[in-house]
């Protein structure tokens, strides 16, 4: 007998995280000292924050729920004691005050970490898992001085994130016009990643990320690897924004104008500097619009499938933060209007310090509703092939669910980004946002599943209970959801094949298999509870094609309601997967050794991606 559906190892891993619950009297933060940009960077210019952590319970290393942090050094014997951050001396000065002596980056790469791990969960209304380990209490391990290398890198393999250090070169860049002095960065001294705000982000990003949609990691799409890549940089970007130390010097020193700021748009600057010329690693705006280029001339960097992963990605975060950018500009208008008597023009000389305040404010809140957008997008997204066109449609449907009044146009101005960046959007009729929107279905489930939905443990469950409690909840949820979709009436629906029969185009069909199935609760801008059971389903075909026999992956993101109704299913057909996946080998767009193995007689996804990637910039960069 053939079975219906299997149950992927993201429903085994649902329970391996088990988020830390508040008791009575415990403080809402732990307060610890941070860079909030690069180690190099002025104190003056909001370098040096104290971050407003979210408490928990911790061991030392610092170990807590989410993350642990291990001080080994693989270049050499040497290790770390673990940093206790419960001394009572420590807890009175916030932590180790900033430093680039050992051992600030254990403190400083779990602080970060858990800074990221928090907007996830605030913007998913829900616990996370990461996309590896079994059953049980697995955290993220954290290496802040794991070897001698130009790189950091996330390894799903691993369970962790390893944080290079290295020698800076005999000579560095004299001078950088976008900060007006020479850089701080010493000759022939170390850097070590473990420092860098942005690059702690954006690891912990491909992480999470990776527990959101473990099939983002196959490229079967040029754009998908892309999509990892600048969706981390878009985190770590959107995060500036969250000192406010930080956001007063740039505001001050920008005038208001936030796209001429490195401060806020440039990723890993002192990384960017200390492996080349550039300024930085990459920035949210285009270098020439930054540096003052003709406001006339468009000069945007434009999408390219040959611009290789990392140019890729940076399409689509400048796409999204010229958005941001456009909504801020309109927001911004009337205090800039009142403080300058209506004529809307800026005096010379200083910004004015209760108006730094109030563009502050401003663009704060706003990074946070973009960041947002951006993650809570994920959930919308197909489980495969996710095309840069799928991000958009799938940020304005999340948006659109959540906020449907939108005064300031979010979505019309990220989709007006988008369009100016030329990024292919398929199957739209037009780019208005009622096209842009995934289809509404209102198709009706039966009272077994909706009772999954309208559970009250919706995601993890007393601290009482045992992980195997856990995990078999996880399971039965899965398996209920399962056994209804799953039905040969709903395959076609799904954009899925049955099981065991014959197709002309396939070698061979598996059965679905359910990768996951989530529960998320937030509050809409109507004061609603939106409560919605997100499903991601995906089928393996095999294809003959020159000899060779391929495997393709295939598959749907099902969104339901708490009113018992499928609202959206989000298809990548095995048609569409196989196309782009014979396009990007045949036109070279992403390198076969780099990304995929020959096995036997079919191209496989190859292990340890994110490193091969990161590796791939650092060489191509010095």
């Amino acid at each position: 007998m053939v079975e219906k559906f299997h149950l992927g190892d993201g429903v085994f891993r649902a329970g391996n995280v088990r988020p830390y619950r508040p008791r009575p009297n415990d403080p809402v933060h732990r307060p610890l000292n941070i860079f909030s940009t690069n180690p190099g960077d002025s104190s003056l210019d909001g370098s040096r924050v104290v971050a407003r952590v979210p408490y928990e319970e911790l061991k030392p290393g610092p170990v807590g729920h989410y993350f642990e942090v291990i001080g080994d050094d693989y270049s050499t014997t040497s290790s770390e004691s673990p940093l206790n951050l419960n001394d009572p001396r420590l807890m009175c000065t916030s932590g180790m005050p900033p430093s680039m002596s050992r051992p600030f980056h254990m403190q400083m790469t779990y602080a970060v970490g858990m800074l990221t791990y928090e907007a996830f969960r605030m913007a998913l209304g829900r616990d996370l898992n990461w996309g590896f380990g079994d059953s049980g209490k697995t955290r993220l391990k954290l290496y802040p001085y794991h070897s001698e290398m130009q790189n950091a890198y996330y390894s799903r393999e691993a369970g962790a994130v390893h944080f290079g250090w290295y020698q800076t070169k005999d000579r560095l860049k004299d001078y950088d016009a976008a900060v007006g002095h020479s850089p701080r960065n010493l000759w022939r001294g170390k850097f070590y990643t473990s420092l860098s705000h942005d690059i702690i982000a954006h690891e912990v990003s491909h992480a999470l990320l990776d527990g959101l949609r473990p099939n983002f990691m196959y490229p079967f799409h040029h754009d998908t690897l892309a999509l990892h890549e600048g969706f981390a940089d878009l985190v770590a970007i959107f995060q500036h924004f969250s000192h406010r130390e930080l956001l007063r010097a740039a505001i001050r020193q920008s005038k208001g104008q936030i796209k001429k700021s490195h401060l806020l748009t440039d990723v890993a600057r002192q990384f960017g500097q200390t492996i080349s010329q550039h300024s930085s690693l990459r920035s949210a705006i285009d270098r020439q619009r930054q540096c003052g280029a003709d406001e006339d001339t468009d000069d945007r960097v434009v999408y390219d499938p040959q611009l290789g992963i990392h140019g890729l990605g940076s399409v689509l975060v400048s796409s999204v933060f010229d958005a941001f950018i456009t909504v801020f500009d309109r927001k911004a208008r009337r205090f800039i209007k009142i403080a300058t008597q209506g004529s809307g023009v800026l005096p010379e000389g200083d910004l004015d310090e209760s108006l730094a305040d109030v563009l502050g404010d401003l663009g704060s809140k706003l990074a946070n509703q973009f960041l947002s957008i951006c993650i809570r997008a994920i959930d919308y997204c197909p489980p495969v092939a996710c095309t840069f066109g799928d991000f958009l449609r799938a940020m304005i449907t999340a948006d659109h669910n959540l906020v449907p009044d939108d005064p300031y146009r979010y979505r019309e101005a990220l989709v007006d980004a988008f369009i100016a960046r030329q990024v292919p959007i398929e199957d739209v009729e037009s780019l208005g946002e009622a096209s842009l929107l995934w289809p509404d279905l209102d198709y009706p489930m039966d009272d077994g599943l909706l009772a999954v939905i309208q559970e009250q443990s919706y995601e993890f469950t007393r601290d009482d209970d045992s992980d195997q409690m856990n995990q078999a909840r996880y399971v039965a949820r899965a398996r209920r959801i399962g056994a209804y979709l799953c039905k040969p009436e709903h395959l076609e629906k799904l954009g899925l094949y049955a099981p065991g029969r014959d197709y002309a185009e396939f070698a061979s069909v598996a059965p679905p298999t359910i990768e996951s199935a989530r529960i998320s609760r937030r509050v809409s801008s109507d004061r609603r509870l939106l409560t919605e059971l997100i499903v991601e389903i995906t089928q393996q075909v095999t294809i003959e094609r020159g000899g060779c026999t391929q495997p393709i992956l295939h598959g749907c993101t099902v969104i339901a309601d708490s009113g018992g109704k499928i609202r959206h299913i989000i298809r990548k057909h095995a048609s569409q997967v196989q196309d782009q996946f014979f396009k990007q080998l045949d036109d070279c767009y992403l390198t076969r050794e780099d990304h995929w193995d020959l096995i036997g007689e079919g191209w496989q996804p190859r292990k340890g991606i994110i490193a091969a990637i990161h590796r791939h910039e650092s060489q191509s960069r010095t």
